[in-house]
């Protein structure tokens, strides 16, 4: 199925894109294998009329064996395309005085070709309009969604980035990152009970998650439990992340829970790796 799959690519090149979900075989799977087969034998027995017929079609096979595993995308193509373009060029060149009829349906193909990959290239312009023409061409992409929601959420479009992280999450409820994508997105809108649940569910998966643990302490500081924010943020710190973000995060949860000392040692690690001042001296100065 899968070489059928990636020959309607090359012949039809339409609905293009380097992220499909995978899907189970279709229910012609069996008889796609026979008619492969078969093509096979007829082009092998007539290797001597039509060698490069032969050559042209072994090559796309043999290009495509180590793809046979994969979801068919786009990239996984091209090599195989050129067995079919030699099988081709040798039919033009033994038309003979008929070639005329061959050459004109190939030079129209070119044009289709032209055509289609201008407006092909348009869709690599960058991340974003990749993982967006991804998910117009395809049902249930999983994988687009997380990452167009989280490349829209670097981008500050918070609201459609909400749209394509739900969505994500609905296709695959237990993926801890786009969980935790969700929650940073949830913070952002003001649902900080629904970010602290997205973020939870995220670290049951996967406690390395930096992002979820960083999402639940914010959620937990702005819920009024500095105790549980305290525990979150020493965790990041305790695994390598030095950042000015948890440093000024815990520091408030530390003098909310009057720890006013340790409170003054983050704020000063936070004003030492490049906070604004005006952010960290009035809270330092109240510790």
């Amino acid at each position: 199925a899968n070489v059928l799959r990636h020959l309607g690519m090359i012949l039809v090149p339409i609905g293009l894109t380097p992220l499909r979900p995978a899907t189970p075989p279709p229910w012609w799977a069996p008889g796609a294998v026979l008619a492969i087969i078969g093509a096979t034998v007829t082009m092998v027995a007539a290797r001597r009329r039509a060698p490069g017929v032969a050559i042209g079609w072994l090559w796309f096979l043999v290009a495509l064996l180590p793809m046979l595993g994969r979801v068919p995308a786009d990239r996984f193509t091209y090599l195989p395309a050129v067995g079919l373009a030699l099988a081709l060029a040798w039919l033009l060149g033994a038309s003979g005085r008929h070639r005329r009829g061959p050459t004109a349906m190939a030079l129209v193909a070119v044009a289709v070709v032209v055509v289609t990959t201008q407006r092909q290239i348009a869709t690599w312009r960058d991340a974003e309009t990749v993982l967006r023409h991804a998910v117009t061409v395809t049902a249930d992409n999983f994988l687009a969604e997380r990452r167009l929601g989280a490349e829209l959420v670097g981008r500050g479009a918070w609201d459609e980035a909400a749209i394509h992280l739900a969505e994500a999450v609905r296709l695959r409820s237990d993926d801890p990152e786009a969980l935790a994508w969700l929650g940073g997105v949830r913070l952002h809108d003001g649902h900080v009970d629904a970010a602290a649940e997205a973020a939870t569910m995220a670290l049951t998966a996967r406690p390395d998650l930096a992002y979820a643990r960083t999402t639940l302490a914010r959620a937990e500081l702005r819920r009024g439990r500095p105790d549980a924010a305290i525990a979150a943020y020493r965790t990041l710190l305790a695994d390598g992340h030095d950042e000015l973000a948890l440093h000024r995060g815990l520091a408030h949860a530390l003098r909310q829970r009057g720890r006013l000392d340790e409170a003054r040692e983050h704020f000063e690690r936070a004003l030492a790796l490049g906070a604004p001042p005006a952010d960290v001296l009035g809270p330092l100065a109240q510790t």
